[in-house]
């Protein structure tokens, strides 16, 4: 059974594929100093055509040029623009980031299913894999997942009662500290939980945050495949199949005590 939600809390869904950079090009400090002549440079400008030639030509620079570039860490966001978006176009909320030692495909809202993005990610990678950026070893891939719960979900409580009565994650404080709490409570701002799995782990951050001036709770799912791929696009997109299971699954069963007011839609 495929479950999917009318309503999710999804914000933003990342493939995400990062690599090492050549021995030559100092990859072993955080920073780049940045020249039209480096091969990072080169990958970008060999990136373009090829997404412009899928319909994502519209690029923006986020790093201004001159600038020293953070390893692994976006420096061009590619999309849709202008006469490639279209009221029917399904993945026109997608986009691709750039940057040294990083790719990444970006499925915003309005998103439907992981089905839908599938295509857009795929075709991604085949860019990526095409534009042949300067690397060591292979490629490293993950799926990240971020969700915001908005009052609608929480029905005002705290974050520590969401995550106990909802999540079902049970938190017990020692009496040592509970003794000396001025009114008994225990406040849990921010929890992280990794889970080893078979072909890599799932990491799990639950945190208070803020959306658009409104209070929302906070839960990424983040799933690392830990062998590299040397550009099979096939089997990455196969390991982020994988990724996305583990993340269905977990989300699916911690989330069930609000499953109705997130409209599940059963056996499609």
């Amino acid at each position: 059974m495929k479950e999917r939600f009318e309503s999710p809390p999804l914000v933003e869904l990342i493939a995400e594929i990062r690599w090492m950079v050549e021995a030559g090009a100092s990859s072993h400090v955080p920073f780049f100093h940045n020249s039209g002549t480096h091969p990072y440079e080169e990958f970008f400008t060999r990136l373009l055509p090829l997404l412009a030639d899928r319909g994502y030509g519209a690029s923006e620079r986020m790093v201004p040029v001159g600038f020293p570039l953070i390893h692994q860490h976006p420096v061009i966001r590619y999309q849709k623009g202008g006469a490639s978006v279209s009221g029917q176009d399904k993945s026109a909320s997608a986009l691709f980031q750039a940057g040294v030692g990083i790719f990444t495909v970006n499925a915003v809202q309005p998103y439907n299913s992981w089905d839908q993005f599938r295509p857009v990610v795929q075709m991604g990678l085949e860019a990526l894999v095409t534009a042949k950026p300067d690397r060591a070893g292979g490629f490293t891939v993950s799926l990240r997942y971020v969700d915001a719960f908005k009052e609608e979900l929480t029905e005002g409580r705290t974050h520590r009662e969401f995550l106990e009565e909802v999540l079902g994650i049970q938190i017990i404080v020692p009496e040592a500290l509970r003794s000396i709490s001025v009114d008994g409570s225990t406040v849990v701002p921010m929890l992280h939980l990794v889970t080893p799995l078979a072909f890599g782990f799932l990491q799990i951050q639950f945190a208070e945050g803020e959306l658009s001036g409104e209070r929302v709770y906070l839960m990424e799912n983040v799933v690392t495949v830990t062998e590299p791929y040397d550009g099979n696009v096939e089997r990455m997109m196969l390991a982020l199949d994988e990724a996305r299971a583990v993340v269905h699954k977990s989300f699916v069963g911690m989330t069930r005590p609000i499953h109705k007011k997130m409209k599940l839609s059963e056996g499609q």
